[in-house]
């Protein structure tokens, strides 16, 4: 049985944003737990759900867990990405799978959003005495994840 785990989040028009799902997906299969993980989209941005779960069972997926990349369990983590996976596995005769609750309320974030926030006061301050304003938010420098990120640039253009 090879285990494959994908991650989803929305998809957005915006490159930037679409290569966060990747770089998660790179961190978590860093730490082994699964033969595949592979960063997904529910719209907007390749690959979608199912062009995911299609790569997988072609690269010998059985049992697939599907992780959505979002906070609360709105409507797209409870209803939409359910019923998108449903579909596609329908289509894959002998594959078993699942869907995890989204990220939620959870002490690691709690740890996260204090880490942002520190690192954007140090901004600041980095920025108050250099005379420089920051409008908006850079990849934080401690995150491993974002490297890729950083290198394109904090003023990405959005369309």
């Amino acid at each position: 049985m090879t285990r494959a785990l994908l991650v989803v989040d929305h998809g957005s028009r915006v490159a930037l944003a679409n290569e966060s799902v990747a770089a998660v997906a790179e961190l978590v299969a860093q730490l082994g737990d699964y033969a595949l993980v592979i960063g997904a989209h529910m719209e907007l941005a390749a690959p979608s759900i199912p062009e995911a779960i299609d790569d997988a069972v072609q690269r010998g997926a059985t049992d697939l867990t599907v992780v959505p990349f979002m906070l609360a369990p709105g409507r797209h983590a409870t209803q939409d990405i359910p019923r998108i996976v449903a579909e596609c596995a329908a289509d894959h005769a002998g594959l078993v799978w699942r869907i995890a609750a989204p990220l939620g309320v959870h002490a690691l974030l709690a740890q996260l959003v204090l880490e942002r926030a520190h690192e954007a006061t140090a901004q600041a301050a980095h920025d108050t005495a250099s005379s420089v304003a920051t409008h908006a938010p850079a990849p934080p420098a401690t995150d491993p994840g974002t490297a890729a990120l950083r290198t394109a640039g904090r003023d990405a253009d959005p369309t």
